[in-house]
């Protein structure tokens, strides 16, 4: 068994990146006996360099990457204002409920916060894709979605 990422794929011998192709029905998927394909190629990235419109001599992409950067640091900083008071009140809460699940602070002013424990059960993905592939693989559903992050790169 090949060892892999979390996107399925590995770096060969060759020192390409590679990947497995098909779904989790073909034989071989589960414990990634391939069929396998290099990844040189099949997701390219392309770079966007914004050109300035010549009607208007400015660039909607650089005019929207301004307002980006300003609104990510404007959300990062309440982002975390919001953790820091949340952790503050979960504490302040959790030591007046005198062990209760369920506390209740009124303010006058404000709406009620409720507090309340809630317990989950999760399926450790790892561990079951590793000890029952045959298992996983029929559950298995892959699914995708569009990220903006910033690049850890400077310009």
């Amino acid at each position: 068994m090949t060892d892999t990422n979390e996107r399925g794929e590995f770096t060969g011998p060759d020192g390409k990146l590679y990947h497995l192709v098909g779904t989790p029905q073909d034989p071989g998927f589960a414990t990634h006996q391939g069929p396998w394909l290099t990844c040189d190629g099949c997701n390219p990235v392309v770079v966007v360099e914004p050109q300035d419109d010549p009607a208007t001599g400015t660039s909607r992409l650089i005019e929207l990457r301004g307002r980006y950067a300003a609104a990510k640091q404007a959300a990062d900083a309440a982002a975390e204002t919001l953790k820091t008071a949340t952790n503050k009140l979960k504490s302040a809460l959790t030591e007046a409920s005198g062990g209760a699940y369920r506390v209740t602070l009124k303010v006058e002013g404000f709406k009620p916060l409720n507090l309340t424990y809630v317990e989950s059960w999760r399926i450790n993905t790892k561990r079951f894709k590793a000890e029952q592939p045959a298992v996983y693989v029929e559950y298995a559903e892959r699914s995708g979605s569009w990220r903006l992050e910033q690049s850890k790169a400077q310009s």
